[in-house]
């Protein structure tokens, strides 16, 4: 893989990569529009794992969007046929099994059709114990869960998505939560789950952590491939937590919209260690948390303004000491769109005669939010933060629901012997002779419902090879 950086002083990080190819792909000859993608999905022993789901959808696709789903063979083998030419995101998993750990900032891996994938998955771990009442009786029915508060390498997750399971307690008091992630779990009983589909007895007691504590003395249970965690016991305090309600800001009539999805998620040390979900009334637009226990807090309301458009609230943080809170306001903005163009330099150097040009359609550019950003910036919900697209075929592209903040952008290609020239805005009505900003010098803070539009992506032909050999000398650790 060609890697090409253009990193200037500012508040963004352009990158351009020109994706693995193999020989033949270097000429013209490629008119592929059709096809398949195929693979096999095994463990990390090398097994094959029958009966995975194989998820597909494309880059550019919207909520109407049909993901294209499968199933692997008994030999872990799957086919996806009749796709368009494109850029895919292609996604497994299988019961018992947990994904392979991944850099915190790691881009999703683009497939395209002819591609042939195969995706690894690890055993996963298991936590198992017994619930039993404060008189010693098995609790029946009590939803059970584990969240993962550090990872294998001992980091916090950024965030809480796949990052925990549930389950509930059997007839004994018994529960068994499998296919987790190697890393550091708190175990607790009761309170709401993440989606209160299924309400339970259980929803408006505070959380009981194992063995029989609050979280702030709750005990850590360390969690390897392949291994089962005995004995995780929890006596059940049912002791009631706390309410928190309030409303949303209804939107001017033309752009109003229902299902707006309420978050809550406990922060601890900075980090959202756990969210739960509920819907605003239709009506009133009010929303209720019950069972909530002592702790800090941060709330935000998304919601649909259109098929591809969104609407988002600031994070409001709410600390919850021993009383209810009520009378919480949300107010979602529409969020923000940037969009442009792709254009190809092509060169006149013999060299680059007859070479692989990139195509539109297996080109995504991709925006991020900062790391680096100001506290008060600081969002921890994840749904908005970054968004990616393929341009079409006139090399048009439109990034949709950006919320507010710094970000850096990326744009990967197929094709070798290119290279990113510049990323600039070109300001409408700008008097003659005024140049294009230069985003990788003056950078891209986006603002609420903004609309940019002139953004020029230039990507030229004439990129150069280095080629070589690295040497380790005998003794030294690779």
């Amino acid at each position: 893989m060609k890697i090409w950086n253009l990193s200037v002083g500012g508040l963004l990080v352009f990158t351009a990569s020109a994706l693995a190819q193999t020989p033949g792909e270097e000429n013209v000859s490629d008119t592929t529009t059709t096809g398949l993608i195929s693979g096999r999905v095994i463990s990390d022993s090398g097994a094959p794992i029958p009966n995975a789901a194989v998820f597909l959808r494309g880059v550019n696709s919207t909520p109407t969007f049909v993901v294209r789903r499968t199933l692997t063979d008994r030999e872990g083998a799957f086919r996806i046929e009749g796709l368009e030419r494109a850029l895919y995101i292609v996604t497994v998993s299988a019961p018992s099994y947990a994904q392979p750990l991944r850099e915190p900032n790691a881009l999703p891996n683009y497939y395209r059709v002819g591609d042939s994938i195969t995706f690894t998955l690890i055993r996963g771990g298991v936590i198992t114990g017994t619930v039993t009442t404060g008189s010693g009786e098995p609790a029946v029915g009590l939803n059970v869960r584990a969240v993962m508060v550090r990872d294998a390498t001992g980091v916090a997750p950024r965030t809480v998505a796949a990052q925990f399971g549930e389950r509930f307690t059997d007839d004994r008091g018994v529960y068994r939560i499998y296919g987790l992630r190697t890393g550091a779990y708190l175990v607790y009983a009761g309170g709401r789950g993440t989606y209160n589909f299924s309400p339970t007895a259980f929803d408006n007691d505070s959380p009981t952590y194992a063995p029989s504590a609050t979280r702030d003395t709750a005990a850590e249970v360390e969690v390897t491939a392949a291994t089962e965690s005995h004995g995780v016991d929890i006596r059940y305090r049912g002791e009631p937590g706390r309410p928190i309600s309030g409303s949303v800001t209804r939107l001017p009539t033309h752009l109003q919209f229902v299902n707006n999805s309420v978050t809550l998620r406990r922060l601890r040390g900075g980090v959202a260690e756990f969210a739960s979900f509920t819907f605003a009334n239709s009506g009133s637009q009010g929303f209720s948390f019950y069972g909530v226990p002592d702790g800090e807090y941060e709330l935000d309301v998304q919601a649909p303004v259109s098929s591809t458009e969104a609407a988002l609230s600031d994070p409001l943080r709410v600390s919850v000491k021993g009383a209810d809170v009520s009378g919480i306001v949300l107010t979602p903005k529409l969020l923000s769109t940037v969009g442009g163009r792709v254009v190809l330099e092509a060169s006149t150097s013999p060299q680059c005669q007859n070479k692989r040009r990139p195509a539109f359609e297996e080109t995504v550019v991709n925006l991020q939010r900062s790391q680096e950003v100001d506290p008060k910036e600081r969002r921890f919900s994840t749904a908005f933060a970054g968004t990616q697209a393929s341009p079409d075929k006139a090399g048009e592209f439109l990034l949709r629901n950006i919320g507010s903040g710094r970000y850096n952008l990326s744009t990967r290609f197929f094709a070798r012997y290119w290279f990113l020239r510049s990323i600039a805005v070109h300001l409408p009505g700008a008097p003659k002779g005024i140049q294009p900003i230069d985003l990788a010098r003056a950078g891209l803070f986006v603002r609420s419902a903004e609309r940019l539009t002139n953004l020029v992506i230039t990507l030229a032909e004439g990129a150069g090879s280095v080629r070589g050999k690295i040497k380790v000398e005998e003794g030294n650790p690779a």
